[in-house]
C-alpha cells in the first residue's frame, strides 16, 4: 500500500501528537502526584508532606476522648487526711503580669508522690581475727555484702544522684578514689 505524500505528512504530524500527549499526560500524573504525596512519593517524611485540607465543620465540632459523664481511669487524688503533709504555697499578692490587685478564687489541690533521699547509716563491723598454729596463718572472719575494702555496701544505692565523691564499683573489687 502506498500513501499519498500528504497523507504520510498528516500520519506522521498525527504520530508526534500522540506521543506529545502521552508525554504530557504521564507530566500531568506526576505533578498530581508530587501535590498529594509530597517530593519523594511514599518515602517523604511526614513533617515534609504536603497539608491536607481541614474537615468538615460537623466533624470539627465532635470532640474526642470517652462519652459524656464517664468516670475515668485516671490517677486518683489524695486525701487531705492521708497526706503525710500539706504544703500551701501562696500568691504574691500584686499580678505578676499587669501588677494589679488578685481577687480570691479558692485553692487548688495537686497531689504529689516524694520519694525521700536515701540516709546511709555508717555501720562498724567488728570482724573476728585468730591464728593457726599448725599452718601458722592469720585469718579472719568474712562480712557477705561489700568488697575487701569497701566504702558502700552492694545493697548501697550507688546510683544516687547526691553522691559528690569518684566512686567506683563495689562489685569489681576497685577502691574509691
Amino acid at each position: 500500500m502506498s500513501f499519498c505524500e500528504g497523507c504520510l505528512e498528516k500520519q506522521q504530524k498525527m504520530d508526534q501528537l500522540v506521543e506529545e500527549n502521552q508525554r504530557l499526560k504521564a507530566q500531568l500524573r506526576y505533578r498530581q502526584r508530587k501535590k498529594t504525596d509530597g517530593f519523594f512519593g511514599s518515602s517523604t517524611p511526614s513533617a515534609k508532606k504536603p497539608l491536607k485540607a481541614n474537615s468538615e465543620a460537623e466533624k470539627q465540632a465532635n470532640c474526642g476522648g470517652a462519652q459524656k459523664g464517664h468516670p475515668g481511669h485516671g490517677r486518683k487524688s489524695i486525701d487531705p487526711e492521708n497526706a503525710a503533709r500539706t504544703i500551701e504555697v501562696t500568691l504574691a499578692q500584686p499580678c505578676p503580669q499587669c501588677g494589679g490587685p488578685l481577687q480570691d478564687k479558692g485553692w487548688r489541690q495537686r497531689s504529689v508522690l516524694e520519694i525521700p533521699p536515701p540516709h546511709p547509716q555508717p555501720l562498724l563491723y567488728r570482724l573476728q581475727k585468730g591464728f593457726c598454729p599448725s599452718c601458722r596463718r592469720a585469718v579472719q572472719a568474712q562480712a557477705l555484702g561489700f568488697s575487701p575494702k569497701p566504702f558502700l555496701a552492694i545493697n548501697s544505692p550507688l546510683a544516687c544522684s547526691r553522691c559528690t565523691t569518684s566512686m567506683a564499683s563495689p562489685w569489681d573489687g576497685s577502691q574509691i578514689s
